[in-house]
């Protein structure tokens, strides 16, 4: 069995829970996709438990964890998410990818081993009604990533300038400055990228800027967003 979770000691933890309660378990520690899919291949093709964040910014890592599935999915693995409160997205790209279905990562041991018994045993761990939730999940998460990367596409070069301007907290005075326009200009542009967006002040803005960027590390395996 393998675990691959974004916080080492968790990730530590469980494993010597798992080894506690009779089972083989192996960390796998993250790192690029093909050095992760090699230490993978390293043990015999089983159960893997992975935590769905490992792809956040917050990991270090750039890893897209859908591919990851799939590609540990054709070896023979038979990866189970270890699923937060705020996983619901990734969860469905997990599941689309070839996941088994996903355990709390709160519920006690004896859950995850009840789990980690099925999913060994090739039974089924996630009902269809649970499936079909997930994957609707992700659908509209997808439709969302689509309809704001649209968004941005619609502005000009400068007017995206502009706006990294204002989400990085700087106001038109100081924006007219560091791009060498006139605050008229500026203004000018900002209603026109606020007109675009679709958004009514600057605020929306600059949150729907935030939400963009996120979604440049999108969750889909099959598509991938240029960052704006």
């Amino acid at each position: 069995m393998l675990v691959i979770d974004g916080h080492d000691l968790v990730g530590t933890a469980l494993c010597l829970a798992l080894r506690r309660a009779g089972n083989e378990a192996h960390q796998i520690v993250l790192g690029p996709h093909d050095v992760m899919l090699a230490a993978a291949g390293a043990y015999p093709p089983g159960v893997v438990l992975m935590e769905p964040a490992i792809g956040s910014a917050t990991s270090g890592w750039d890893v897209r964890v859908p591919d990851l599935v799939a590609a540990l999915t054709r070896t023979g693995c038979r990866v189970v998410a270890l699923a937060g409160r705020h996983d619901g997205p990734m969860l469905g790209a997990m599941i689309m990818a070839g996941a088994l279905g996903a355990v709390p990562k709160s519920a006690p041991l004896e859950t995850l081993l009840t789990v980690v018994a099925a999913v060994a045993g090739h039974q089924l761990v996630m009902s269809g009604g649970d499936r079909a939730r997930w994957l609707d999940d992700y659908a509209r998460y997808c439709w969302r990533v689509e309809v704001r990367s649209g968004h941005v596409r619609r502005l000009s070069p400068r007017e995206l300038q502009v706006l990294r301007l204002l989400a990085t907290g700087h106001r038109a005075a100081v924006i007219s400055r560091v791009l060498s326009i006139s605050l008229s200009t500026v203004r000018t542009q900002i209603s026109s990228l606020l007109a675009k967006l679709e958004v009514a002040s600057q605020l929306e803005a600059v949150a729907f800027f935030h939400d963009a960027i996120a979604d440049a590390g999108s969750i889909a395996p099959d598509r991938r967003p240029s960052e704006p």
